[in-house]
């Protein structure tokens, strides 16, 4: 036989389920809790390539000082990744004997252009795993890793050769290959010999006066 069952007894057993449901699912989250966490592993790697990219920037700036100031942004920017994903942030730029001490000064390219190179081969390396590591990240820590990667892109870019120096390889090109205007004038100072046949210059422009007057002279001798 069946017992009966009243309105108090029903809602006793649901109480009673529910507060075991609440003690099983709260040691299930406990337990949780205590295991690894994906998305704070993420953050601790992430920290510590940071960390180890504003070392990058110190050794540069150990071996070449001229680079200190330019470098110095960007290594701010990769400090602030660090303190972003949870990590200790380094020291100031010029910590040249801390990079000594650990060995990457002696990693350092001996000119400028390639220390440049190499710093950036790093930051396109790193800003490359994160791309590819906030696929399977939580949605905050996702979009963290997102901005820090286009950060890191953008660093590369900076890294580069600069604009300015690359403009003024135009202003230094040397007379009488290119530049006609100035070519003519340095031609016909020092090559009136080839012109002593003909009497005329074969090149028209602002000397030609003068290369005609020379030419008939030349003629008249």
């Amino acid at each position: 036989m069946i017992p009966k069952v009243t309105r108090r007894s029903a809602v006793a057993l649901a109480t009673a389920g529910l507060v075991a449901g609440c003690s099983g699912g709260g040691g299930t989250a406990s337990g949780a809790s205590k295991a690894a966490d994906p998305g704070a592993a993420v953050r601790a790697r992430a920290a510590r390539d940071s960390t180890a990219l504003a070392a990058r920037y110190d050794a540069v700036a150990a071996v070449h000082p001229a680079l200190a100031e330019r470098l110095a942004p960007l290594r701010a920017d990769t400090v602030s990744h660090v303190r972003a994903f949870g990590g200790k942030a380094p020291g100031t730029l010029g910590g040249g004997s801390a990079a000594k001490a650990t060995g990457l000064a002696s990693q350092v390219p001996d000119t400028k252009n390639k220390a440049l190179a190499w710093l950036a081969a790093a930051e396109k390396s790193l800003a490359d795993r994160r791309s590819a590591a906030l696929l399977d990240a939580p949605g905050d820590l996702a979009r963290l890793l997102a901005s820090v990667a286009a950060s890191g892109a953008g660093h590369v870019a900076l890294l580069g050769p600069r604009q300015d120096a690359a403009a003024n390889t135009g202003t230094g090109t040397p007379p009488g290959s290119t530049d006609d205007g100035t070519g003519a004038a340095a031609g016909t100072d020092g090559g009136t010999g080839t012109d002593d046949g003909a009497g005329t210059p074969a090149t028209p422009g602002t000397d030609t006066g003068t290369g005609g007057s020379t030419g008939s002279e030349d003629g008249g001798v």
